[in-house]
């Protein structure tokens, strides 16, 4: 029989395909035969189907070959994740903030700092004002 990935649960091993005709078959990674990668959602398969032995269940597909692979834009997961500077490991940057302002990024797991950011215009006014302030008590009269 030939049909399409309904969807695979990689961590647990198990999934469901969708025969050309509407029927669901259940399968699990001990039913391929060979992937070079886990099966995704929207790949074409060839199989076999082995009736259920039970009222409950579905009938089984075995033999899985997937035939054809969906690489497709919106089936394919991208790993937006960057590599920590520090201890090489794929993170995302957990945002540190200062009275509502962006002020720095830090890896989850190291705490090394990954990017800081540009003190915004406020910031720099407020500075700015404060320094002048210093050195008109310091040196003014």
């Amino acid at each position: 029989m030939k049909g399409k990935i309904k969807f695979f649960k990689e961590q647990e091993g198990y999934g469901f395909i969708l025969g050309e005709k509407g029927e669901e078959y259940y399968f699990n990674v001990h039913d391929i035969k060979s992937f070079e990668r886990p099966p995704r959602m929207g790949d074409q398969a060839e199989f076999n189907v082995k009736a259920s032995t039970s009222e409950n269940k579905k009938d089984k597909a075995v033999d899985v070959v997937i035939t054809k692979a969906d690489f497709s834009e919106e089936n394919n997961r991208h790993d937006d994740r960057i590599t920590c500077p520090n201890c090489g490991r794929k993170i995302v940057p957990r945002l540190v903030t200062n009275q509502g302002q962006a002020e720095k990024s830090l890896c989850p797991y190291c705490g090394a700092k990954v990017k800081t950011f540009p003190m915004s215009y406020v910031q720099w006014g407020v500075f700015v004002i404060l320094l002048l302030v210093f050195l008109i008590v310091k040196f003014g009269h």
